[in-house]
C-alpha cells in the first residue's frame, strides 16, 4: 500500500505542482490510515445501492453505518491535512524541469544504459537546470505587472536586480464570494517564480485593495509592509496588522518627502500624504508614490480623489516632480478623481484603471475617459 501511495505521488508532483503549487510530505500517513477504508466505501456504496432498490429498509440500516465510516475517513484526512509539511507552497516548475523529472524517473525504471552513460546524462540534466536558473537572474529589466484582480488594484514591480514590491492586493469585504488572495492573486506569484516579496506597499486600507494580502502574508515570505499614517482605524487596518505583529514582519509608515531605495537605479518617492493629515478619510489619505527607474517613471495613485488631487497639484506647483510616463488613475476611474489639474501636471504617455468588468459602480468614468482623450489630442 505504501509503495503504491508513493509510486503514485511522485508520477503527479508536478502535475500537483503546476495545478496547486503545492506539494504533501505527509500523503503516505493518510494514505496508510485511509487506504483501507477506501475500498469498504466503495465496495459497499455499490452492494447498498443495489440493495436499496430491494430492500430498501435494510439498505437504509447499511447506509447509517456507510455514513460512519464515511464521516470516520473524512475525519482522518481533515487530520492529516493540518499535520506540519502536509501542504508546502512551490513555485511553478519550467516545461525543461518537468522533462528531466520525467526522464529521470524513466531512467531509473529502465535502467538498460551503462553507469557510465547515466552519469553523463545527469551531468547534462545539471547544466541544462543550472543554465535555466542563470539565465532567469540576469534579467537586467525593470518589470511592472498591473494584475487583473476584478474590481480593485495590484501591481507587481520586478527591479533589475530582481526585488520584488507588490502594490496593493485587491480584495473583498465579502471573502467568501471569491477570495481574490488565495485564487488569483498567489497563483499568479506562484506561477512566476516568486515566493518572497521584499516589500508589499499597502496604499490604503479599502478592502478592494488590501484584503488579497491575507492569503499573500499566508503563503508568501514578506520582508517588510509600508503603509501611511491612518486617519481612520478600519477593520481590514487592524486585522493586516495583526498578522504582520504574529509573523514579525516590519511595517514601515511613510509620509511625504521618504524615499526607498530598492537598488542603485529603482526608487520610489512618497509624494502623499503629508505627515499632518489633511482629510479624514481612507481614501484621500491613500500612499501616492512615483516609481522612478532612469528616464522612466509611474506614479502610482492609490484611491485619491479630487480634494487630495487638488492639494498634490498646489503642493508640487511649478515644478516636474508629478510628471510621469505612466499614471495609475486615481479610484479605478472615478468621476471624483483624474482632475484636469492633476493630469496635466502628470502629463503621463499611458493611463491605467484597474476595474472589474460590469462592476456595480460605474468604473470608469465616461467623464474622465474623455478627459485623458482630450488630453492626448492636446498633445500635452
Amino acid at each position: 500500500m505504501l509503495s503504491v501511495t508513493i509510486s503514485a505521488q511522485i508520477i503527479i508532483i508536478p502535475i500537483m505542482t503546476i495545478k496547486f503549487n503545492t506539494i504533501s510530505l505527509t500523503f503516505f500517513i493518510s494514505s496508510i490510515l485511509t487506504g483501507f477504508l477506501i475500498g469498504i466505501i466503495v465496495i459497499s456504496g455499490y452492494i447498498l445501492t443495489a440493495i436499496s432498490f430491494i430492500i430498501p429498509f435494510i439498505a437504509k440500516l447499511g447506509f447509517q453505518i456507510y455514513n460512519l465510516i464515511l464521516n470516520l475517513f473524512i475525519f482522518i484526512v481533515e487530520i492529516c491535512s493540518k499535520l506540519p509539511l502536509s501542504q508546502i507552497y512551490i513555485t511553478t516548475p519550467n516545461i525543461m524541469l518537468i522533462i528531466i523529472y520525467y526522464s529521470i524517473i524513466l531512467l531509473f525504471r529502465f535502467s538498460f544504459l551503462k553507469k557510465e552513460h547515466i552519469k553523463k546524462i545527469f551531468i547534462g540534466f545539471f547544466i541544462i537546470i543550472l543554465l535555466t536558473n542563470i539565465f532567469k537572474i540576469n534579467s537586467n529589466n525593470l518589470t511592472i505587472h498591473f494584475i487583473d484582480v476584478g474590481q480593485g488594484d495590484s501591481t507587481l514591480i520586478i527591479t533589475p536586480t530582481n526585488k520584488r514590491i507588490l502594490v496593493d492586493s485587491g480584495g473583498s469585504k465579502l471573502k467568501e464570494e471569491y477570495d481574490v488572495g488565495e485564487n488569483t492573486l498567489v497563483p499568479y506569484l506562484l506561477n512566476r517564480g516568486i515566493k518572497k516579496l521584499d516589500y508589499i506597499i499597502i496604499s490604503h486600507f479599502d478592502a478592494d485593495h488590501c484584503n488579497g494580502f491575507i492569503a499573500v502574508l499566508d503563503k508568501i515570505k514578506v520582508g517588510k509592509i509600508l503603509i501611511s499614517k491612518q486617519a481612520e482605524i478600519t477593520n481590514e487596518y487592524k486585522n493586516l496588522i495583526n498578522i504582520a505583529k504574529q509573523k514579525n514582519i516590519p511595517v514601515q509608515i511613510v509620509k511625504k518627502g521618504d524615499k526607498i531605495q530598492f537598488d542603485n537605479s529603482t526608487y520610489i518617492q512618497i509624494l502623499y500624504p503629508t505627515e499632518n493629515l489633511k482629510f479624514g478619510d481612507i481614501n484621500n489619505n491613500s500612499i501616492v508614490f512615483k516609481l522612478i527607474y532612469g528616464n522612466f517613471s509611474a506614479l502610482f495613485t492609490g484611491d485619491i480623489e479630487k480634494e487630495a488631487e487638488y492639494d498634490i497639484s498646489n503642493l508640487y506647483k511649478n515644478t516636474n516632480i508629478l510628471n510621469s510616463t505612466i499614471l495609475k488613475a486615481g479610484h479605478h476611474g472615478s468621476k471624483t478623481s483624474s482632475t484636469q489639474e492633476l493630469v496635466e501636471a502628470v502629463k503621463p504617455k499611458y493611463v491605467l484603471i484597474g476595474v472589474g468588468k460590469n462592476n456595480t459602480f460605474g468604473h470608469p468614468s465616461e467623464e474622465v475617459i474623455e478627459r485623458f482623450k482630450n488630453f492626448r489630442y492636446k498633445g500635452l
